[in-house]
């Protein structure tokens, strides 16, 4: 009976266990996905405005002259960390990439307020960050932008960089449920624990062994 009771407890407390290491990494991945995005959306938006505002960009994007453009682009890449940098035209026609087939072609903006003339930061895919900034000539008009993309993480990585207090109590729970696993477990292995009833034995006034409890 007391280790039937014992692996009972033993089995709510390892479902209560996972349930609540189910809770907390997805508290986890959703606060680091959150600041993914945020520290990820300023840092892109500052590596498309630097590419931006470099004044070869701005000469080749003014004179139509798109030649150098790729070199550019992939200067901008390499020194920035970013996953991707592309140059646009004002017609909306890819100058600059890393796949050199997406030269030439029609850039996705989507909802994006760089060819207006605006700085913008979206999510699109739940997993990436980009960030448009319109280039601008020396009269102050939109000849072109320049977009920063950067991708996020994968699983393990973004709960290795979760912040502080979800990594904590990730490492708490898995820590809680070792312990009272591991306490269970001692009283299930013959030796007495609180759900083994003790037995007095002592002599009946019939003179045989009787057992109380």
């Amino acid at each position: 009976m007391a280790r039937t009771l014992a692996r009972q407890f033993l089995g709510w407390q390892l479902g209560i266990v996972a349930l609540l290491l189910v809770a907390v990494t997805a508290l986890a991945v959703v606060q680091s996905n959150a600041a993914f995005r945020e520290t990820q959306g300023r840092r892109m938006l500052s590596v498309a405005e630097d590419v931006a505002a470099t004044a070869s960009v701005r000469a080749s994007l003014a004179a139509r002259d798109y030649g150098p453009l790729p070199a550019l682009g992939t200067s901008a890449r390499n020194l920035s960390g970013a996953d991707e940098i592309v140059i646009v035209d004002a017609a909306g026609v890819v100058r600059s990439a890393a796949d050199p087939a997406e030269v030439g072609e029609p850039f996705p903006a989507g909802e994006s307020t760089a060819p207006a003339g605006r700085a913008w930061v979206g999510n699109p895919d739940g997993r990436t960050v980009v960030a448009h900034v319109p280039v601008l000539d020396d009269d102050g008009r939109v000849v072109g932008l320049v977009a920063a993309r950067v991708e996020a993480p994968s699983l393990l990585t973004g709960l290795a960089a979760a912040p502080a207090p979800a990594a904590a109590l990730l490492g708490a729970a898995v820590v809680l449920g070792v312990a009272g696993s591991l306490l269970l477990a001692g009283g299930c292995g013959g030796r007495p624990s609180a759900w083994s009833p003790r037995r007095s034995w002592s002599s009946c006034s019939a003179g045989r062994p009787c057992c109380s409890a």
